[in-house]
């Protein structure tokens, strides 16, 4: 790559980012976005900087970004159901579980898709949903420390473009029995058996602090229909069934 080239790609960067957070999801003021470099290390995975620093490049990633954004999230999504629901505790704590790990990643997929081409992940590094929701939780906690955002714009962002998942949100909603329930149609006019629909685990892995992260795909007629990533078993298999009802609901199906 030659000079212009990589100056090209820097501008090309440099404008999806503006894009992505002038968009209808984060909202910024373009004019109050002076500096980019918060947003560039919370979209960089820590196996792309550890490829730079082997390189000899210093590189930040997105790890301290996700820790704040996930506490500050957490904050601003409790003070906004204190505000708005009468319920007790109890309901505030399940509500808040919107914004939990596996749920957060089908909200970047569904509300703010245009992050996914941005992650800068290391070489062999799969884009998982674990991924996808420690990248929004980095944002977050770049626009936190943004002298010229802050936690009122994180706030706003939860009342414009979360507040409908935070408070339609059931963490009793079953997403396999729901798939199961779709498919048994199929099953009543003999054109599919109850044992083609599987689970199966891709992936298990654990961390510095000994969190388990697992991923698991639905397979539906023995094709991958649906992957989903949880901290346990059940979670994971939710996500994978849910990933398949959104497909199907799109107007897929794996019947066709």
């Amino acid at each position: 790559m030659n000079s212009n080239d990589f100056k090209k790609s820097k501008i090309t960067s440099t404008q999806q980012i503006l894009k992505l957070l002038t968009g209808s999801f984060f909202q910024l003021e373009s004019s109050q976005l002076n500096d980019l470099t918060l947003y560039n290390q919370a979209l960089t995975h820590s196996t792309y900087a550890n490829e730079k620093r082997d390189q000899g490049i210093p590189c930040e990633d997105q790890e301290r970004l996700e820790f704040l954004g996930d506490r500050v999230l957490n904050l601003s999504v409790a003070e906004f159901l204190f505000q708005t629901l009468p319920d007790p505790e109890g309901i505030l704590s399940e509500k808040i579980k919107a914004v939990q790990n596996e749920h957060l990643a089908q909200i970047v997929k569904q509300k703010s898709p245009e992050i996914i081409p941005l992650i800068k992940l290391g070489n062999g590094q799969s884009l998982e949903d674990s991924i996808l929701a420690d990248t929004l939780e980095a944002l977050i906690g770049a626009i936190y420390l943004d002298p010229n955002q802050g936690l009122s714009q994180i706030q706003t962002m939860i009342q414009t473009s979360l507040a409908n998942d935070i408070l339609s949100f059931n963490l009793e909603q079953n997403y396999i029995s729901q798939l199961q329930e779709h498919i048994q149609k199929y099953v009543r006019k003999g054109n599919l058996e109850a044992t083609d629909i599987d689970y199966v685990q891709i992936k298990h892995t654990t961390d510095a602090q000994n969190r388990h992260t697992f991923v698991y795909v639905v397979k539906i007629l023995d094709k991958s229909w649906g992957q989903g990533t949880g901290h346990n078993v059940k979670t994971a298999k939710q996500a994978a069934a849910a990933a398949a009802l959104s497909k199907i609901e799109a107007g897929n199906t794996p019947f066709e």
